[in-house]
């Protein structure tokens, strides 16, 4: 992701209902976001991100992957299945 940064920094790589962040402006907020787990103290392994669909979400789950962790991306919002009530197969 930070290669393509740098070969494409001002393409739009992500948008939500706030507004949208080129690929140079998402490599910042992910490395921000990695160094602030690690300062606070955050241990590596296994974690999970939790959070609805948008560009905040993405960049902490971005975050963790950038430091080889293995997060686990979870979303509150139930999927068709559920929401049919049915258990998916």
């Amino acid at each position: 992701m930070f290669e393509l940064a740098e070969r494409t920094g001002d393409e739009i790589a992500l948008a939500d209902p706030s507004g949208h962040l080129t690929w140079a402006e998402l490599a910042v907020k992910i490395n921000a976001a990695a160094h602030a787990l690690l300062e606070s103290g955050f241990d590596q392994g296994r974690s999970a991100v939790l959070g609805s669909n948008c560009s905040a979400t993405a960049i902490m789950y971005a975050a963790a992957l950038s430091r080889e962790w293995d997060p686990a991306p979870f979303s509150g919002r139930p999927t068709a299945a559920a929401r049919a009530g049915s258990s998916p197969t």
